[in-house]
């Protein structure tokens, strides 16, 4: 089986193992678990405003329900949140040397953005209402993979506060959020309205009409938006072949282009092997021109524009490999074979420090075929 692993700065690969197991992976001096205003509202199946009252003990009462079946004056439970009973576990965090007048020193839990998601219960299983409003910790779970801390927002006289890293040597911390309550608002409505707009191009019968209405998704810098769109188009199966083709043949687009194979290999199936294989012809003409002038090292300088292009036509090229391996189409020997001995023709590409993944994966696509 081959394991697509592209040759990453550290801190980016301490990142995305975050992302697999969470705040358990020791990250000082990396990248740290922190709010996502943007993730948290499209994934949460309820944003919520509340407050703690009093007595800070998990215990809340709805404000205001901004997406979700909760109504004001409803009550939640959230254990998780009564960790912030001590005034100390509230104390605002900033950065020193930066002015914080006007800015108070504890958030209270008088107002606060809850960004949640339904916990499956067995009163669904028996096709049960669910009780939003009993056993609570078995209802409700964080928007944020994070964790119940990662997807809470305290709100200030306007100012909002929630968990993020203020230095790559430390851990995130409960800070402001450089937003309004305002501007919190607005982007908030902003996610849901694209949100459903998407879930209407997705709701279309007609896979062809389908896909066309998913494309303007897939090209959101939003990755979570972009991932669902190429995950929806991959079910309208040939019908959405014609736009992966021409999202595919636009340039521009060559950032999206390793999504769009992926993509399309899915979609098409063994069907587009041929075709999947004319992409592994055409890039080898690409690496041949410029393969030469290459430095040693050259992945690595990351500041330059030309190479980060490099790097997204590596990435396309390499989960052309990919597909074909998972297809077995047992028309690409001939070109695989020949890639693979160009690629390690020139020591600019088979660069031990990662780069010689491509010959190897072409390795596995040729062990792997009937």
């Amino acid at each position: 089986m081959v394991i697509k692993i592209f040759p990453t700065p550290p801190g980016i690969v301490r990142f995305l193992l975050l992302l697999v197991f969470g705040s358990s992976v020791p990250m000082y001096g990396a990248l740290q678990p922190y709010f996502s205003l943007d993730f948290s509202s499209w994934r949460a199946t309820h944003i919520l405003l509340a407050s703690e009252g009093e007595q800070i003990d998990g215990k809340l009462v709805i404000l205001e329900c901004w997406k979700g079946d909760l109504n004001p004056g409803d009550i939640i439970q959230l254990p998780e949140l009564a960790s912030f009973n001590s005034r100390e576990s509230r104390a605002i965090k900033t950065v020193p040397d930066h002015g914080t007048e006007g800015q108070p020193q504890y958030v209270t839990g008088s107002r606060i953005g809850l960004f949640l998601r339904d916990k499956p219960m067995e009163a669904a299983d028996n096709q049960e209402p669910a009780n939003h409003q009993s056993s609570p910790s078995s209802v409700w779970q964080p928007a944020s993979y994070f964790g119940m801390n990662f997807c809470v927002i305290w709100i200030e006289a306007d100012q909002t506060f929630g968990f993020r890293q203020l230095t790559m040597h430390e851990p995130s911390v409960l800070t402001g959020l450089g937003k309004s309550e305002t501007e919190i608002r607005m982007r908030v409505s902003e996610i849901l309205d694209i949100h459903e707009r998407f879930n209407a191009a997705v709701s279309f019968d007609d896979p062809a009409r389908r896909a066309e209405s998913l494309e303007p998704f897939a090209l959101s810098d939003l990755f979570f938006f972009k991932q669902s769109a190429f995950d929806e188009m991959q079910k309208c199966g040939d019908s959405a072949l014609p736009v992966l083709r021409r999202m595919l043949a636009d340039e521009s687009l060559l950032r999206l282009h390793r999504d769009v194979v992926k993509c399309l290999s899915k979609a098409g199936g063994s069907a587009v092997g041929e075709e999947i294989t004319r992409l592994v012809i055409d890039e080898m003409k690409f690496w041949k021109a410029i393969g030469a002038s290459l430095k040693p090292g050259w992945w690595n300088q990351i500041n330059d524009p030309e190479i980060s292009l490099l790097r997204d036509r590596y990435g396309k090229v390499y989960e052309v490999l990919y597909s074909l391996n998972e297809m077995k189409f047992a028309g690409c020997r001939e070109t695989i074979t020949e890639f693979r001995d160009f690629w390690r023709s020139l020591p600019q590409l088979e660069d031990s420090s990662g780069l010689n993944q491509m010959s190897q994966v072409c390795d596995e696509v040729l062990r792997d075929l009937p």
